[in-house]
């Protein structure tokens, strides 16, 4: 089924609803329907997430961390700042932070290398 056509039946289901005179079949038609669609565009959307993870050159540590989309999807990870800087490859490193002009003390390795 096409992502147009999967809009216009939703479109059309949203708009009558359960109330009134419409019969309970009507009302599990609509959900049914509503959940179909989510699921497929969720589905559709994570196909997307991965052929673009396997892509991009960037990311190389992440990768390493979560090869798979949906596999990354399956795990109940809470992050914080220590996970965020261990699967990312940065963090509150003074290399990093001159880099990005944030840190006003220069490394010593960038500034060795000034001096070359």
């Amino acid at each position: 089924m096409s992502e147009s056509s999967r809009r216009d039946i939703w479109k059309r289901h949203r708009r009558s609803t359960c109330e009134g005179g419409n019969s309970k079949l009507l009302c599990n038609v609509q959900q049914d329907v509503k959940k179909r669609y989510k699921k497929e565009t969720k589905e559709e959307s994570i196909r997307k997430w991965q052929s673009q993870w396997e892509e991009t050159k960037k990311g190389a540590i992440t990768k390493e961390f979560s090869p798979s989309v949906e596999r990354r999807l399956a795990v109940n990870l809470h992050l914080n700042p220590n996970v965020t800087t261990i699967m990312s490859g940065h963090g509150n490193i003074r290399s990093y932070l001159h880099r990005l002009t944030l840190n006003l003390l220069a490394p010593t390795t960038v500034g060795a290398r000034n001096n070359l």
